[in-house]
């Protein structure tokens, strides 16, 4: 004679074969958000999150240039490179009580688009009379999409003829 099972003796297997499938369920969704698959891909590509690639990602260096008591002024480079995965525009500008102090040239950086893995240089040059100056060089891709900072600093104990 064949045993009979009961309804409530079927329930844990039940359970087991719905924890079994959950857990599919929740490692195929992990799976998917991180490939770009579901969800804001966009968004995911511009915090550099672990399963994307930045798409705009510019880096400046040095962050800081000074200038110390240069005599009939003085000029130093800035290289701004695109480290993301498209070609990008930039844009400079001056900030600062100081500003006045500083001259950018930023040649061709903001004449054409800087493509992926390349890089171009700014020049600033520091030309004052007596004192001791502050501002900053702010560089800006595609429109402020993302914006980085050199500090600038200048000290002059000459007065410039």
């Amino acid at each position: 004679m064949a045993k009979e099972r009961s309804f409530w003796s079927s329930i844990p297997g039940v359970l087991t074969g719905l924890a079994g499938i959950l857990t599919a369920v929740v490692g195929l969704l992990g799976l998917a958000l991180n490939q770009g698959w579901l969800g804001d891909g966009a968004a995911q590509e511009q915090d550099g999150g672990d399963g994307g690639t930045e798409v705009v990602r510019i880096e400046v260096d040095p962050e800081r240039l000074e200038f110390d008591n240069p005599v009939g002024g003085a000029t130093k480079s800035v290289a701004v490179s695109n480290e993301g995965t498209e070609p990008v525009t930039v844009a400079t500008s001056r900030d600062g009580d100081g500003a006045d102090a500083f001259t950018v040239d930023d040649g061709d950086c903001t004449r054409s688009q800087i493509p992926s893995g390349a890089s171009c240089e700014v020049e600033v040059r520091f030309s004052a009379d007596v004192g001791r100056f502050q501002a900053k060089l702010v560089v800006s891709a595609n429109d402020g999409e993302q914006v980085q900072e050199v500090a600038l600093s200048g000290t002059s104990v000459n007065p410039l003829n």
